[in-house]
């Protein structure tokens, strides 16, 4: 890449994946967003090294990927389940009987 002086390690970067592959998307939770699989998304830059010379000014970078894309909703949810004990099926426990009463209610109207 071009020389970045503000790119050094602990910094976070975001790869977008649609420079690899022009036909995916960043939709959270479609199969063709490659952020999760480990393809783009954001990263952490671990070691970054310039080069300086006449007609020439780049940078290399490693990183480690940190994060895929994803949607508010499922930020929230990750966050709720790593702060709050979350049963196996991703559902707090004391909020499994509000979530069924809900689709079931949602299922009987007409």
């Amino acid at each position: 890449m071009y020389a970045n002086v503000k790119t050094f390690p602990g910094t976070y970067i975001f790869v977008d994946p649609r420079g690899l592959a022009p036909s995916t998307n960043l939709t959270p939770g479609h199969p063709l967003n490659l952020t999760q699989y480990g393809i783009g998304g954001y990263m952490m830059i671990i070691k970054s090294e310039h080069s300086f010379a006449p007609g020439q000014a780049t940078s290399r970078l490693h990183a480690k990927w940190v994060n895929s894309v994803e949607g508010a909703a499922e930020s929230r949810a990750a966050a709720s389940n790593a702060n709050a004990g979350a049963t196996p099926g991703g559902v707090q426990g004391k909020c499994e009987g509000n979530i069924t009463a809900r689709q079931n209610s949602a299922t009987t109207k007409p």
